[in-house]
């Protein structure tokens, strides 16, 4: 069974051979390497990465055993895991935190200070967005849309109110949604309970929560433990209950 078509449309350097017969699989823009081999089954991916493999398992990958080991029956199935293999490698605690550091070190000194911050403040929520693009594939976390103009990348701890920049580009402090879902999230007047369900303030107009509907996270993103910390935090401090 070949592997390396489908491995090779994803990979951005070469793919290392083995005497064995497996393949060792980077990228030049995502940490981690996939080792993959193949046989009359189908293939066996295992990755270095333990915070990526779980994540991976909880999205319902078929997790083959405790060593970051996934089995793929089918050619386009693997692909699509190589393919969320490299979404979740650049979206991930701290990718984004790290490409963030990298586009501060081309600032130039000369900037002044007040500047500066606003500079920070504008790379920083770049790649925020960048990141939780990756992480909810393309897609409003609560509406599925797909139309990149119509998203917004929208944080459930405000910039203003974490205590630094890892919070600031974490990916589970944030949610990528329609204008609409991000104006009345970051208003406190809709927050989501562990299960996902939206919950809506009494401040909440009839029309507006009429428009808004009933409202629930994507069930194919299971939430993360940080990330329900942090609706934790939002319930308590910015949701007008």
């Amino acid at each position: 069974m070949a592997v390396h078509n489908p491995i090779s449309r994803f990979a951005t350097e070469p793919i290392e051979p083995r005497s064995d017969g497996t393949v060792v699989l980077a990228s030049s823009d995502a940490e981690g390497r996939l080792t993959v081999s193949a046989d009359d089954a189908g293939f066996v991916v295992t990755m270095d990465d333990a915070v990526l493999a779980r994540e991976l398992a909880v999205e319902g990958r078929q997790e083959h055993d405790a060593r970051q080991t996934f089995v793929i029956k089918r050619p386009e199935s693997l692909t699509a895991l190589i393919h969320r293999v490299w979404q979740l490698s650049r979206a991930l605690p701290d990718a984004p935190l790290k490409r963030f550091e990298e586009a501060l070190a081309h600032v130039g000194e000369d900037v002044r200070t007040e500047v500066e911050a606003l500079v920070r403040r504008r790379l920083g929520q770049t790649e925020f967005r960048a990141g939780l693009l990756d992480y909810w594939q393309g897609r409003c976390a609560v509406t599925g849309i797909a139309q990149p103009e119509l998203l917004r990348a929208s944080h459930i701890k405000p910039w203003a109110h974490c205590e630094n920049n890892a919070e600031r580009l974490n990916v589970h402090n944030g949610f990528l949604l329609t204008a609409d879902w991000d104006a009345a999230f970051d208003a406190g007047l809709v927050t989501f309970n562990t299960s996902g369900a939206a919950l809506f303030s009494p401040a909440l107009s009839k029309a507006a929560r009429a428009r808004l509907g009933e409202g629930h996270l994507r069930a194919d993103r299971p939430l993360a433990g940080t990330l329900r910390a942090y609706l934790a935090w939002h319930f308590t401090k910015i949701f007008k209950a």
